[in-house]
């Protein structure tokens, strides 16, 4: 059977191994270790994206959230030990490092791309609260 370190030294080693090529891709950003689906995962979808080479990867993504529900606890143990020893490794040697999220750039839309036909807030504009907040009418004017 196919053990989560074997994946990892399959691909290629940082100084800690967690596989991941540019752990430090952007000046001082330092990527989060691998939880167990995600040391699981780079093995599979390397798999699957070879068998399938059409497939795309949002599919390949759905595809393994799929299986990786269906494994029992017994077979996920090795990849949820391997995930601890990376986080680990990665707590030695980054012993400052806090996980802060960063907001996505927005992407402009395309202008043949599909708006939604009444926002949010034209939306709640759109309702009439009655005193009751539980209690919703809808104005006639809605459209």
């Amino acid at each position: 059977a196919l053990q989560p370190h074997d994946i990892l030294s399959s691909r290629k080693e940082t100084s800690f191994g967690t596989g991941d090529n540019c752990l430090e891709s952007m000046e001082g950003h330092v990527k989060r270790p691998m939880n167990a689906f995600m040391v699981w995962s780079c093995g599979e979808r390397q798999k699957l994206a070879q068998q399938n080479p059409t497939m795309q990867n949002t599919e390949i993504s759905k595809l393994l959230g799929c299986r990786w529900k269906s494994l029992t606890e017994d077979e996920k143990r090795p990849f949820f030990q391997e995930a601890q020893r990376l986080k680990t490794l990665h707590r030695e040697k980054y012993p400052n490092y806090k996980y802060q999220p960063r907001r996505r750039a927005k992407v402009p839309q395309r202008s043949g791309a599909l708006q939604p036909a009444v926002t949010s807030t034209k939306l709640y504009n759109l309702l009439q609260w009655d005193r009751n907040p539980h209690t919703i009418t809808y104005r006639q004017d809605w459209t």
